[in-house]
């Protein structure tokens, strides 16, 4: 790993979600996201992830595959004891703005 623990990466996530409100995940910049999934503004969606007690979503997922360069694979349980099922991947993509930047493909 890079050392990071779970509070640091929240903060640089929220960091990198403000400082990137533009961005645009499957054609729809990060704010857009934010406002159609936590019904608020970048500024205080930054607020409320800076502080802990929630999971990280979709938008925070997206942001690390960004952040890192790296590609996420989403699973889950399935009603088979051991077996898995993958619910989502999260492309690691650096396009230029306006051509699709990270996006989420659903499996």
């Amino acid at each position: 790993g890079d050392g990071s623990n779970a509070s640091t990466l929240r903060r640089e996530v929220a960091a990198f979600i403000e400082k990137n409100a533009g961005l645009e995940i499957a054609t729809t910049p990060l704010a857009e996201w934010v406002r159609w999934d936590a019904g608020t503004s970048i500024a205080s969606y930054v607020r409320r992830i800076s502080m802990g007690g929630s999971w990280g979503g979709g938008i925070e997922i997206a942001a690390v595959a960004v952040m890192r360069g790296v590609n996420v694979h989403v699973f889950e349980t399935t009603r088979d004891p051991g077996r898995f099922a993958r619910i989502g991947h999260f492309r690691a993509t650096r396009e230029p703005a306006g051509a699709g930047g990270a996006a989420e493909q659903k499996d």
